[in-house]
């Protein structure tokens, strides 16, 4: 391109798969050619640059200062290609990829993705799980669904699905029949968490007037701590898309409501616009907008405020 001095693009791939991978033999079969295809490349590039990029024995390669510098920014160069490519791709075949929080995805999505399939049958869809933070550089998924905790990148596009709120929940095995739990007798109970979400306890308790620094049982998704609840082997403070079936069907009770978090589920994808990955999303916002709320508990008037 005029105005643009520009070593080999083939040389400066070799050389960004062998210093990645940290030998020629990694890296040649990562480009599908022989190691010494990848040694010459880079002696090339070297030439081209003029600048020694590797250093050391053949058998015990080191990136250089000036190595390891262009290795960082050829990394985030090409993986920034690729993300933007990638939809590209897509637009002509192959299944979308979906990431989802594994709870959700069982107790919320999963059930839902058949309706899609029926609704847009030429756009078939791969399930991941993963509670991991949105990175479409590094990743394979194209749309991911996530509580969003924390800022996404600003290179993401992203569509609010439902506000989340959490509540105490107990298995009704627990009390006689026509009983009401009191938060006295659920203070007794061992109380049930997600190791990825430790602070919903905390929270709640606060909300409650309740004593905030209980031991905790860590379980290491809410999956597990909905069957141990279920079985009666504690309390746990849940999302409510996780559990408004079994409380529909009786297999949990909420004494006490659900409060706000704080925080919404969103789906995101890339900036660059996918016909294909836009459907997929318009449908998840449609599917949360049908999906009902929990009323809002009327909060007590503490002690020393007034009405």
């Amino acid at each position: 391109m005029s105005g643009h001095r520009l070593p080999s693009l083939g040389g400066l791939r070799a050389f960004e798969s062998a210093a990645r991978l940290g030998r020629m033999s990694l890296a040649a079969r990562e480009l599908c050619v022989t190691p010494g295809a990848v040694s010459r490349s880079i002696r090339h590039l070297e030439q081209e640059l003029g600048v020694t990029l590797f250093c050391g024995p053949k058998r015990a390669l080191c990136l250089t200062d000036r190595g390891r510098e262009l290795a960082t920014v050829l990394t985030d160069a090409f993986g920034r290609v690729e993300s933007t490519i990638s939809p590209y791709f897509h637009e002509v075949a192959g299944a979308l990829q979906l990431s989802c929080p594994g709870t959700l995805a069982a107790h919320w999505l999963i059930p839902r993705l058949p309706r899609f399939q029926r609704h847009a049958p030429d756009i078939p869809v791969q399930l991941t799980t993963s509670n991991r933070p949105v990175d479409f550089q590094r990743e394979p998924y194209d749309v991911a669904i996530r509580l969003a905790e924390h800022p996404l990148p600003d290179t993401t596009r992203i569509s609010q699905l439902f506000p989340e709120f959490v509540g105490l929940v107990v298995s009704p095995n627990l009390f006689k029949q026509d009983a009401e739990p009191s938060l006295s007798a659920l203070s007794q109970l061992p109380v049930l968490c997600s190791r990825t979400r430790p602070q919903l306890w905390a929270l709640w308790a606060k909300q409650q007037g309740m004593a905030e620094d209980r031991t905790l049982s860590e379980l290491d998704h809410f999956y597990y701590v909905i069957k141990a609840v279920k079985a009666g082997l504690g309390i746990g403070v849940v999302p409510w898309q996780l559990v408004m079936e079994d409380l529909e069907q009786g297999e949990l009770l909420a004494p006490f409501g659900f409060i706000r978090s704080g925080h919404a589920y969103v789906v995101a994808r890339r900036q660059i616009r996918s016909a294909r990955v836009e459907r997929l999303c318009a449908w998840l916002v449609n599917e949360a907008k049908a999906t009902p709320l929990p009323e809002e508990p009327c909060l007590p008037v503490h002690s020393g405020q007034h009405q």
